[in-house]
């Protein structure tokens, strides 16, 4: 999402404008776990309101620690040599090629071609594996690129 700015005509410049009231003059207001998008706040929004307090940011933490907790999850799975799913892009009408990342940072991949049924059947932030996928269908070797 974006800002809304004013501009102020005696100047020609923008003034960034208050998320919550609309009043021009705000500044960005950072979460203070680092985790959603600044707000834009007035002064008077900020000491009345109190949005970029740690109260308002629970569910932030929360959701940056299943985050740390899966990267995590990811870099051991990966330093064991369990491929990861990283990509895919529709082949055919019934068909997708799915990378599976299997180097940190070399962005190495091994490829598969699966059903469209078999790919939907993991939500997209789940970590999967192609033996993950194998529960839903059958797996054919592919490039570990797309073409």
């Amino acid at each position: 999402m974006g800002y809304c700015y004013s501009r102020d005509y005696s100047t020609g410049k923008y003034k960034l404008c208050c998320d919550v009231c609309g009043s021009a003059g705000a500044a960005k207001q950072k979460c203070p776990h680092g985790w959603c998008s600044p707000i834009a706040m007035c002064p008077k929004c900020k000491i009345e309101k109190g949005y970029h307090k740690v109260e308002h940011h629970k569910e932030c933490l929360v959701a940056m620690k299943k985050s740390d907790e899966q990267d995590a999850r990811a870099r051991a799975m990966i330093d064991a040599g369990i491929p990861l799913r990283s990509a895919a892009l529709s082949h055919g009408d019934d068909c997708v090629h799915v990378l599976f990342r299997t180097d940190h940072e070399n962005d190495k991949c091994v490829g598969y071609y699966m059903s469209r049924d078999a790919y939907r059947a993991i939500p997209l932030m789940e970590i999967a594996t192609p033996d993950d996928f194998r529960k839903f269908g059958y797996l054919v070797e592919a490039p570990g690129h797309f073409e």
